[in-house]
C-alpha cells in the first residue's frame, strides 16, 4: 500500500517542474531534482511504491528523467 506521504509528495513534483523548469537554470534544476528524488527514494518503502515512484517522476520529468544524473 502506498504512502499518503509518497502521493503527496508526487503531487506536489508533478505541479512544481514546470515553474521549477522556468525559473531555474539547467544546472540548479537537475540539482534541485537530484535532491527532491533522493527524499522520495526514502518514502518508497516497498517495489510497489517504488515502481509507482518511477512511472509518476518519468510522468512529470518526461522519458530522459529516467537516465542519470536523477
Amino acid at each position: 500500500m502506498r504512502s499518503a506521504r509518497l502521493d503527496l509528495e508526487l503531487c506536489a513534483l508533478e505541479a512544481a517542474i514546470p515553474f521549477l523548469r522556468a525559473s531555474l537554470d539547467d544546472s540548479c534544476f537537475e540539482s534541485e531534482i537530484r535532491a527532491y528524488r533522493q527524499g522520495l527514494n526514502v518514502l518508497a518503502a516497498d517495489a510497489a511504491d517504488r515502481s509507482e515512484l518511477d512511472r509518476r517522476w518519468v510522468r512529470a520529468l518526461g522519458p530522459a528523467a529516467g537516465d542519470p544524473p536523477y
